[in-house]
């Protein structure tokens, strides 16, 4: 599976921590040239079996540039391509265009249907945007559409995230990801932090959101995912199972099972690598990735498969781990059965604190 990053945005969002840089057409220019010299100093044909465009605004990128970037792969098996797009920018023949290059999965970043807390988040869409975005998607052809939904602003009610949630159900996407707003503090609302709902408050607006989506015929396979049957996404659900990954562009990444890199954080730094053809590699430890393994599976709803665990990494996971799900089980944040561990619902609003406890020294 392939994952590129595009990291031009007409505007910040002020919550966002991810790597992007303002529009700069001149700069994108020499974005897509240096991307293609990167993937094709892999010397060979790739065939993925996913591919994921996202940033930044990848749907700032002009069709003739997404049909040079996509000549340099096989996409004879690829089961799964796509965009994520921003609701204002994207047209109906912009739209056909993407259709007829092989896209066929698009993430939309809608976020809310308020008005006020789409300008507070610093979105240039409205609402409308998202729907005539979607209704353009739809006129060509695309059956696999994704909503992005952010809760937990500050001052926000339960009442308002349902509203959006089921505003945005009316447009009957495929697939919707849910999530909890945090400000780190390298982001323009980072200021905001103490104004952010407690956690008993954002805890009681994901159960609704759960309930809601589950009653709109959703299934969670994933602490922020949910689906309709047969739409989960492949691309992150192959990150979930520790698939092998690459990444092309600022900020990308990849992973070959044994070893991993992670590409500058910077165009210009980015550009001096690729132009160097020296990448930089950190070898993985094998606690390492049973460690990410865990953390991992602990993501989705079905949980660690205690035979995958043991051919993986040649421990028995329950016996290694007893004291550990011992605790959590105690304070009803793990369940196991005779196959499976996994979080309870209790358990995955505060995911990241539990996995902790499962992060034990290991010179492996």
């Amino acid at each position: 599976m392939i994952y590129i990053h595009v990291p031009f945005c007409i505007r910040k969002c002020g919550y966002c921590s991810f790597f992007s840089v303002p529009l700069d057409r001149e700069l994108q220019d020499r974005y897509v040239s240096c991307l293609v010299k990167e993937i094709r100093q892999i010397g060979k044909t790739l065939y993925p079996e996913t591919l994921y465009f996202g940033g930044g605004t990848p749907s700032l990128l002009e069709i003739p540039e997404f049909e040079k970037i996509l000549s340099y792969f096989d996409l004879s098996h690829c089961k799964e391509l796509t965009l994520e797009v921003n609701p204002a920018t994207i047209s109906s023949d912009y739209a056909e265009k993407l259709r007829i290059l092989g896209f066929n999965r698009v993430s939309i970043g809608a976020q809310s249907t308020d008005a006020g807390e789409l300008r507070w988040l610093g979105r240039i869409h409205t609402h409308e945007d998202t729907v005539n975005c979607v209704s353009m998607l739809r006129e060509a052809g695309f059956d696999n559409i994704s909503l992005d939904l952010i809760y937990a602003l500050p001052g926000q009610e339960t009442t308002s995230v349902l509203q959006s949630a089921k505003a945005l159900c009316q447009l009957q996407p495929q697939h919707f990801s849910l999530y909890c707003l945090s400000l780190e503090d390298s982001v323009p609302l980072a200021g905001w932090q103490s104004k952010l709902p407690d956690g008993d408050t954002a805890a009681e607006m994901y159960e609704n959101l759960c309930d809601w989506l589950t009653v709109a015929s959703f299934s969670q396979y994933e602490l922020s995912n949910f689906s309709l049957p047969g739409f989960e996404s492949r691309h992150n659900s192959a990150y979930w199972n520790q698939v092998p990954y690459m990444g092309f562009g600022p900020s990308a990444a990849g992973f070959t099972g044994e070893r991993r890199y992670k590409n500058p954080v910077s165009i210009v730094d980015w550009i001096e690598m690729v132009d160097s053809g020296s990448r930089e590699w950190e070898h993985e430890t094998l606690n390492n990735r049973e460690q990410e393994y865990i953390m991992l599976r602990l993501r989705t709803t079905i949980g660690i498969s205690f035979a995958e665990f043991s051919r993986r990494f040649g421990v028995d996971f329950q016996q290694k781990y007893s004291d550990v799900t011992a605790f959590l089980e105690k304070h009803s944040m793990l369940e196991e059965d005779v196959t499976h561990a996994r979080l309870t619902r209790k358990g995955r609003f505060v995911a990241d604190e539990v996995i902790q406890h499962f992060f034990i020294d290991d010179e492996r």
